[in-house]
């Protein structure tokens, strides 16, 4: 029945490949695809005998045109091309050209037939006469009506299939994109939807085969068998039709299910990016100071470091021993003291550069945290800078512990990182730290400890808290301590604890002529271009290594009077400098400085030794009482004393410091307390001329997370006078013209301070500057400015929060609902906008009211004042605080270890009690130490209750009364 030659040919089946069909711009996975649904053809029992067919077709189709239409595969060995299934259908329409032509007219006269057969259906075949006439011709127009019609299927279903697999493979990368993310969870529902993409270009392949056979037939059989319904053209169509539905109710399971694992991932990446800023924001709350920043300043402020000159100490005994992680009877503290100039600080820095490079090449190396202590700046002189900076370093190269200090802050905020007792939390986390796995070795550098501040023992808890970590069996095998002082016999007798575990390195024993002399060949390669004279340059390097006496500083002292001496004059200069540094520092003053510049640079160096942390170049101009535009130019010539570091002014080294210090008052002929009044009065004359309404023209008077500095900050030279005028004055002598300068100040500018203190973000300080003015001035109780200042705590004590947050609020609400009494509100009420046309009624004087806490998690449980009223302990459901009724400032912060019940203070506030729903029963905690002291095993206690003298400690639990005594020696350390 098919017209075909009698031998069959063998000839090569073409299969697409990504190189050839370049204009059909196929996909790999639609040719994946189409394979697989056409090995599935071959396979299937009813419909191979058609590919059969097929593949003999394509190879009598093509056996005379060439191999360049074929690839290079055995017949049966792969699947035909797409391009030869289309070429020959296109062949096949071509042979049944005539008969479809025939069909297409045959299709439109039973098109307008059949309506008419409708419509003579029904009266026809209901009427005797012509029922069976009618029968027999509407019968013979149904056996020619249904081949007509399966045959008009057949033509137009191939291109209805063509159509379809174009547009499939169109869309097919779409479907069925691969990606790993998604398809993780979802692999199942991926894999039945391919499944089902394959049954539809199965079921195509199927119709556009099996049309190819029917065009090689003779299209009179064809016509008969589609009258007697051999070929279901109909229902191969709604075959695929049913395929295509299966596939489209899967693309939407697929779509629902992708759709689904996409919301939880971008859930997933959202709270991630939540995570992340909150970490960051932890992270930046956290630092107090970049402690490889503040190591490259001093470095930069120093002299260059030259390896030689701390190579030496690197192989010391003490050194070695200490670095030597294999003993385990090594020590793990070392101490390295030396008197002034010894380079200690120079000497560490050279030690933590050899451990971090050494980490670059060695993955056994330990990480490195460090921190360099100084006398002046509150961010860098105290423990809890310490601790707050080695954690900051520690995440920094362990991210992965930040969950230590998040499970904190997340409950806290900031203030787990500034309130007093931040010390004991933070040390109580770094100590958590260390004990993790993740951390293998560490060494913990820390120099200057005798620069910690003597107020409130702070080098004395810092070394506490070194031995403490030193002596935890989960920290000591990865810790070593490496520290630098002056040999003081207080930070000795902290130090050797252990004398076994102890290493000092004594730098005044050691003879340090090795590594100054090589200092010395570094400064003389400097002066080398200051000089054409060699042998000139020769001989005063001879004589600083003649005359350097074991001490850095004073080869470098000296050395910068040469860099600003004429080479001809060197001798004249070396031979006036003495070798003792105190005596070099008189000769540096007294001598060296010209008579022109001497009082100016007296009232730098004095102003400097006075201030209560480290002055820019501008503030020395508006506090130094200086001529206009000489700040910069004097400092300069004390640069004996002093070094400049990005507009801030540092001493040169801390002997200086101690030397000005100790010779005040032969440096500013004027005792201390008539220099801080001086200090006052340029400080309040500065602010006079800067202060004004809205100083930053801020548009916008609600809240502001930061205001945008100007590139010309207005409040740039009287950022010191702003945070410290209050406490000059209180170091100063009483002088009744004080108390009208001060009332005057305020009666002009009060507002416009509290607006620049809070922009300055020091709003927290400006109670206790009004608590030290009143203080100073309590000898004139009925003054107007102790009136003036009573009102003005009341002023900022109700406002403190809205001020913090909106300065400018300091000019409308806070003014709006003052008292009308109020002295502050009376003196401002000129500023209350004009837009507020209708003020709020308010009461005359104010209440009772001082100030308002919100606790951040639960309600208040209870609360309770010292024996004094200076402080005020808050029992809320989750926390405990404990805040100065003076200021409302933050002191200390506890949480329960579970839902709060009750507590009690003593009446000292030394001793903290409270309950709780878990099973640690009472909980007692040393508040003056911050120490946990242990807990009393009674569960569901009600109530807690301190007796007057402390010792005792009364509790209800289950309708019962206990007592129980407190040791309270056995409390405090």
């Amino acid at each position: 029945m098919y017209a075909t030659s009698s031998q069959e040919k063998k000839v090569p089946i073409r299969e697409p490949t990504s190189e050839s069909d370049s204009t059909l711009n196929l996909s790999p996975i639609h040719e994946e695809i189409w394979r697989k649904a056409y090995q599935q053809l071959k396979q299937d029992s009813k419909q191979k005998k058609y590919v059969e067919i097929y593949e003999q077709l394509i190879a009598e189709t093509f056996s005379g045109e060439g191999t360049e239409h074929l690839a290079s595969a055995t017949h049966g060995s792969v699947s035909p091309g797409e391009v030869q299934l289309s070429t020959v259908i296109e062949k096949g329409q071509e042979k049944i050209k005539k008969y479809k032509r025939f069909i297409d007219s045959s299709s439109d006269i039973v098109t307008a037939i059949m309506p008419v057969k409708a419509i003579l259906d029904i009266p026809l075949k209901n009427v005797p006469q012509t029922s069976l006439p009618w029968a027999v011709i509407s019968s013979s127009i149904d056996i020619l009506i249904k081949p007509t019609k399966s045959m008009d299927t057949l033509y137009k279903g191939v291109h209805i299939t063509a159509s379809k697999i174009q547009w499939y493979a169109g869309i097919i990368d779409r479907i069925l994109r691969e990606n790993n993310s998604e398809r993780n969870s979802l692999d199942q529902v991926y894999d039945e939807m391919k499944n089902k993409v394959i049954d539809i270009y199965q079921a195509l392949l199927f119709y556009q085969t099996k049309s190819v056979c029917s065009y090689w037939r003779n299209q009179l059989w064809v016509f008969v068998r589609s009258a007697l319904e051999f070929d279901d053209w109909d229902g191969d169509l709604e075959e695929i039709e049913k395929s295509e539905r299966a596939l489209e109710s899967h693309i939407s399971q697929y779509k629902g299910e992708q759709l689904l694992d996409e919301i939880q991932s971008l859930r997933e990446i959202t709270e991630k990016r939540w995570k992340d800023d909150d970490h960051m924001k932890c992270m930046q709350d956290l630092c107090v100071v970049n402690p490889r920043t503040q190591m490259d300043d001093l470095e930069e402020r120093k002299d260059t470091l030259i390896r030689a000159s701390y190579s030496w100490a690197l192989e010391t005994p003490e050194y070695r021993n200490f670095t030597d992680w294999t003993n385990p009877h090594a020590s793990n503290f070392l101490w390295i003291n030396g008197q002034a100039g010894t380079g200690k600080t120079m000497l560490l820095i050279g030690i933590i550069r050899e451990l971090t490079v050494g980490q670059l090449f060695n993955d056994d190396i330990p990480d490195i945290l460090y921190f360099f202590l100084q006398s002046k700046g509150a961010d860098v002189n105290n423990a809890t800078a310490v601790v707050r900076t080695l954690i900051w370093l520690l995440l920094s190269q362990q991210p992965g512990l930040i969950d230590y200090v998040m499970s904190e802050y997340r409950r806290s905020g900031k203030a787990l990182f500034g309130s007093s007792s931040a010390f004991s939390g933070l040390s109580k986390i770094f100590k958590k730290m260390l004990q993790d796995d993740q951390v293998e070795k560490v060494v913990l550098v820390i120099d200057a400890l005798d620069e910690c501040q003597e107020e409130n023992d702070e080098q004395k808890v810092l070394l506490r808290f070194l031995n403490e970590l030193l002596s935890d069996n989960r920290i000591v095998s990865k810790l070593k301590v490496l520290v630098s002082s002056r040999p003081e016999w207080e930070i000795q007798t902290e130090i050797v604890k252990d004398s076994s575990k102890i290493c000092i390195l004594e730098l005044d024993r050691q003879s340090l002529e090795s590594p100054i002399n090589a200092f010395i060949d570094e400064k003389g390669r400097e002066l080398d271009a200051k000089t054409e004279n060699k042998d000139r340059l020769k001989h005063v390097l001879a004589q600083l290594r003649l005359r350097a006496s074991n001490t850095f500083i004073w080869v470098s002292l000296v050395c910068k009077e040469l860099f600003k001496t004429r080479d001809d004059y060197w001798e004249k200069v070396l031979d006036a400098a003495p070798k003792d540094l105190t005596k070099l520092y008189d000769f540096l003053l007294f001598e060296r400085l010209k008579n022109s510049i001497f009082e100016d640079c007296k009232k730098v160096l004095a102003l400097s030794v006075l201030a209560f942390r480290r002055l820019t170049i501008d503030e020395i101009q508006q506090l130094a009482e200086i001529p206009d535009g000489t700040a910069s130019g004097i400092v300069q010539d004390c640069s004996s004393f002093f070094t400049v570091q990005q507009g801030t002014v540092y001493f040169f080294h801390q002997s200086a410091q101690d030397y000005l210090s100790s010779h005040f008052e032969q440096l500013a002929q004027l005792p201390r307390d008539q220099w801080h009044h001086r200090i006052f009065r340029q400080s309040l004359k500065s602010m006079k001329r800067f202060l004004k309404k809205n100083v930053y023209g801020l548009t916008d008077l609600g809240k502001i997370d930061k205001p945008k500095i100007m590139p010309s900050d207005p409040l740039a030279s009287i950022r010191y006078s702003c945070h410290y005028w209050a406490q000059h004055l209180q170091q100063s002598p009483r002088d009744v013209a004080d108390t009208e300068e001060v009332h005057s100040f305020f009666c002009d500018h009060f507002l416009h301070w509290l607006e620049a203190m809070s922009l300055l973000e020091l709003i927290s300080d400006v109670i206790e500057s009004i608590n030290g003015l009143a203080s100073h001035f309590k000898d004139k109780p009925d003054s107007d400015i102790f009136h003036f200042l009573a009102d003005a705590k009341r002023f900022v004590l109700l406002n403190f929060e809205i001020v913090t947050v909106a300065p400018l609020q300091l000019y409308v609400s806070c003014l709006v609902f003052a008292p009308t009494e109020s002295i502050v509100r009376q003196k401002f009420n000129d500023q209350i906008p004009s837009w507020i046309t209708v003020l709020p009624k308010v009461a005359d004087n104010w209440n009772a009211l001082l100030q308002t806490f919100e606790t951040r998690y639960g309600n208040v449980q209870n609360a309770a004042f010292s024996t004094d009223s200076s402080l005020l302990t808050i029992f809320s459901e989750s926390s405990i605080e404990i805040r100065n009724t003076d200021t409302g400032n933050l002191r200390d912060k506890f949480y329960p270890w579970e839902r709060f019940l009750c507590g009690a203070v003593s009446s000292d506030h030394k001793l903290l009690a409270w309950s709780d729903r878990g099973d640690w029963g009472v909980t007692l905690w040393n508040i003056e130490y911050d120490r946990f002291y242990g807990n009393i095993d009674l569960l569901c206690v009600e109530a807690l209750e301190f007796s007057p003298d402390n010792r005792a400690l009364a509790s209800i639990a289950d309708d019962k009364m206990y007592s129980n005594k407190v040791e309270i020696e056995t409390i405090i350390p």
